[in-house]
């Protein structure tokens, strides 16, 4: 099996022959893409997240100037140390869906507490969508660069 490609639990290819389901190769490419997009969205709205409710906490300027800046690069640190595509260090499954899925429920009680309750919910409803979708399409990002083990 070619390795950019994704596997899915089930081929592609199976529905490619079915009556009706011409289609079906090309549309499930498209939810694939989207989803790919929508990832993206939400790791830089977690970030953003994090960032207001740091911004809009009572205390000084500095002390919340530091929370704005201190509460994105934790949350950048745990992601890359454990989540990354790249990082030496791989959680299992369950672990990792469980890391994933804390770090973007603390972005929408971040997001939440900051009076944006709208937000918070469509976030956490995207953010478990896109974290589901992955796992269920064993969708993984491309790894460019990096260390050459071979």
């Amino acid at each position: 099996m070619n390795s950019d490609k994704i596997r899915l639990p089930i081929p592609l290819e199976v529905f490619a022959d079915l009556p009706g389901f011409a289609g079906a190769v090309s549309v499930m490419s498209i939810v694939l893409a989207a989803n790919l997009g929508l990832r993206l969205c939400v790791e830089l709205a977690t970030c953003g997240a994090l960032g207001f409710w740091g911004a809009s906490t009572s205390g000084s300027t500095v002390a919340r100037t530091s929370l704005a800046i201190a509460t994105p690069l934790a949350a950048i640190f745990v992601w890359s140390r454990f989540l990354s595509p790249k990082s030496r260090r791989h959680l299992g499954a369950l672990a990792s869906l469980f890391m994933e899925l804390s770090i973007f429920a603390t972005a929408a009680i971040a997001l939440a507490s900051s009076h944006q309750v709208f937000l918070a919910s469509v976030f956490i409803v995207a953010a478990t969508v896109s974290s589901l979708l992955f796992r269920i399409t064993h969708q993984k990002p491309e790894v460019r660069g990096g260390h050459d083990d071979g």
